[in-house]
């Protein structure tokens, strides 16, 4: 498991008391989620041949090139569980993938 935030800073209790005014805020601008950073890239190579009669093209592309995760189940939103703040390590994104393709046109 993966702590996203730091949850000492949460109350272990699960409300004020009733008829009391609320400290705590309900919103934290400092805890942000992560931003996707996936790469895709596309290389391509067109080839004529016999004086450009026939034209090939070869062509490349990646799909999340770094292979970079992107973790977004969070556990629990309760701050009274043990799993407060804590990611699931499944990745949302796809896996890296390669589409080789050569194209052949008359």
């Amino acid at each position: 498991m993966m702590r996203w935030f730091d949850t000492s800073l949460f109350p272990r209790v699960a409300g004020p008391a009733p008829f009391t005014l609320r400290d705590f805020p309900t919103r934290f601008p400092d805890v942000r989620f992560m931003g996707l950073k996936q790469f895709d890239f596309s290389i391509t190579k067109d080839i004529p041949i016999f004086k450009e009669r026939i034209k090939t093209q070869v062509r490349a592309d990646f799909i999340n090139a770094f292979n970079t995760p992107y973790f977004t189940n969070i556990q629990s939103l309760n701050v009274t569980t043990a799993n407060f703040g804590q990611l699931t390590p499944s990745q949302n994104n796809p896996p890296r993938t390669i589409y080789l393709e050569f194209r052949m046109r008359f």
